[in-house]
């Protein structure tokens, strides 16, 4: 039996792929790549933060409890920042020339944010084998 795919893994992979290097005279097709790897990024983010998403935490304790919260907030965030850099490479993709957009300071945004995403999915990721252990603990 396979396990279910982390669709918000998958699309973190797929824009660390789109966002590796801006090869040389196609940076605007590397800015559209980066702009559809960004929405699919969004999309899983509006997925991932469905009610439920820390149903197996123990929110009855406060600290695991503050810990959901700002880690919901955080992923409010992401969202809004995801939908920014979308925004960002597609004006990118299309600017016309003589505009030229800044493709190194996008691609170095573009790492921060899937940085800063990585990071709260492991943060998430704690939060609830935090709650499970301690929940496992306190069967004993």
């Amino acid at each position: 039996m396979s396990q279910p795919k982390d669709v918000l893994l998958a699309s973190a992979e797929q824009l660390q792929q789109a966002a590796a290097t801006v090869p040389p005279g196609r940076e605007r097709e590397w800015a559209a790549r980066v702009a559809g790897a960004m929405a699919g990024v969004g999309r899983a983010l509006r997925k991932h933060g469905t009610p439920g998403l820390f149903e197996q935490v123990d929110l009855e304790r406060p600290s695991l409890a503050h810990q959901a919260a700002e880690l919901s907030q955080e992923h409010r965030e992401l969202l809004a920042r995801a939908e920014a850099l979308e925004a960002e490479a597609r004006a990118a993709a299309g600017a016309e020339p003589p505009a030229s957009p800044d493709f190194g300071l996008l691609r170095q945004r573009v790492q921060q944010f899937a940085a800063a995403l990585s990071e709260h999915r492991q943060d998430e990721n704690g939060l609830v084998i935090e709650s499970v252990t301690t929940d496992l603990g306190a069967a004993d």
